[in-house]
């Protein structure tokens, strides 16, 4: 055997062995085809909202991703077979891609974690089964680049020898010998592509089925949680006298104050039973307290329950007449002492310098005006407004009940 011929002998033998890579690439790209139009499926609906919040601004170009990477699977299934080294380095490439942006989705969900925890909420972001789709992303990146290797082996080879391919072609009738080797192995190939095509079907039955489950899968994680463990958890910080973590919980909140008011900042009234209302994305816990009922709100975001706002009984003030009197003594004396202490202690100092710059201005500094009769308007839980009368002309004066005596909260004089 020539030289010539030996070296052709051994790259038919190599190539015989190593050209399954290149179908196993375009059984690749055609499973990413099909996981990519379920991915864009989902994109659009179990996990819209979830990486609407994750991507934010960039959620337009992670959109523009997803589809590119569909198209790309779909052209690499079509021309793997006639450039394999171009389309597998393409595959590779596209597998890395993938593996930095779940690795980096992971950074963000762990980072979103850290932060929820810190203010308080639960937990929204479920991270073992996205580790498991990282490790499947890893080992493929890392398959992919090692079938590069063969790939460029492959079309190495076949640039080398152009009388093999790898498309499978027609057996000719015409040049078949009665009797020969290929009439023979022909035949086999006829009797046993019954059963190919029988166990083709019954993988894609099986590849079916697993798409079914795993949609099934996903529906059920896309479901939303029932708010009751939120409940639960709101009343054990409750119980627990955790006012500074509710509070923070709420974007909004005057939470501290409104417990203040009621003399609560101390010791919180014990709960009773929930009575739990839920309606779509909102839901409602009625708690029964001494005194009257406290209102818990939360909304679903981001596929947990969030605490949003917090409503307590009305304020259980007595007679506001004692304050009246006493803000009447603190106007007749001398000085601006006795006024600034009908302020709440908290507020004092910048009240005061405020109402000596104004009382100045009038020569109210040290005597005023005689006060004559007062309205105390319409009534309101713990809050009044209180109109003094100064000659032809009047003062209003707004009292607000801070437990355990009201308090002079603002005072605008006339005009």
């Amino acid at each position: 055997m020539s030289p010539d011929a030996a070296k052709k002998s051994r790259a038919r033998q190599e190539f015989g062995r190593i050209k399954n890579i290149v179908f196993t690439v375009r059984f690749v790209f055609l499973s990413s085809a099909i996981l990519g139009f379920f991915t864009i499926a989902l994109w659009h609906t179990a996990i819209a909202d979830l990486v609407k919040v994750i991507y934010g601004d960039y959620y337009g170009v992670m959109t523009a991703v997803v589809y590119l990477q569909f198209v790309v699977m779909i052209v690499g299934t079509l021309f793997v077979l006639r450039k394999p080294f171009a389309w597998t380095l393409v595959g590779a490439c596209n597998w890395t891609l993938n593996t930095g942006l779940v690795w980096h989705f992971l950074l963000l969900c762990m980072a979103a974690n850290v932060y929820i925890r810190e203010r308080g909420y639960e937990e929204p972001i479920e991270l073992g089964m996205l580790s498991v789709f990282i490790g499947f992303w890893t080992l493929m990146m890392l398959a992919f680049w090692f079938a590069v290797a063969q790939a460029a082996r492959v079309q190495r080879i076949l640039a080398e020898n152009p009388e093999l391919s790898l498309k499978r072609e027609r057996f000719d009738p015409e040049k078949r010998a009665v009797g020969g080797v290929a009439e023979l192995a022909y035949e086999r190939r006829r009797e046993t592509q019954g059963a190919e095509w029988l166990g083709l079907v019954k993988i894609g039955g099986i590849a079916v089925g697993a798409l079914m489950v795993l949609g099934l899968v996903m529906w059920f994680l896309s479901l939303p949680p029932h708010v009751d463990p939120a409940v639960e958890k709101f009343a054990a910080r409750w119980r627990d006298g955790e006012v500074q973590t509710i509070a923070r919980q709420m974007s909004r909140s005057s939470f501290v104050e409104d417990l203040q008011r009621r003399g609560w900042d101390q010791q919180l009234p014990e709960l009773g039973d929930p009575r739990i209302e839920e309606e779509g994305e909102r839901a409602r816990a009625e708690f029964t307290v001494t005194g009257g009922k406290v209102e818990v709100r939360f909304e679903l975001r981001e596929k947990a329950w969030q605490l949003d706002s917090v409503r307590l009984p009305e304020v259980v003030a007595p007679p506001i007449d004692v304050a009246i009197r006493a803000f009447r003594e603190a106007w007749k004396k001398p000085g601006m002492a006795a006024l600034v202490e009908q302020f709440r202690p908290s507020r004092r100092e910048r009240f005061g310098g405020t109402m000596k710059s104004m009382f100045g201005k009038r020569g109210w500094t040290d005597e005023r005006p005689e006060l004559g009769d007062h309205d105390e308007g319409r009534p309101r839980p713990g809050k009044a407004t209180v109109l003094f009368a100064i000659g032809f002309d009047e003062m209003k004066v707004r009292f607000e009940f801070w437990h355990p005596q009201w308090y002079v909260t603002g005072l605008i004089p006339p005009r």
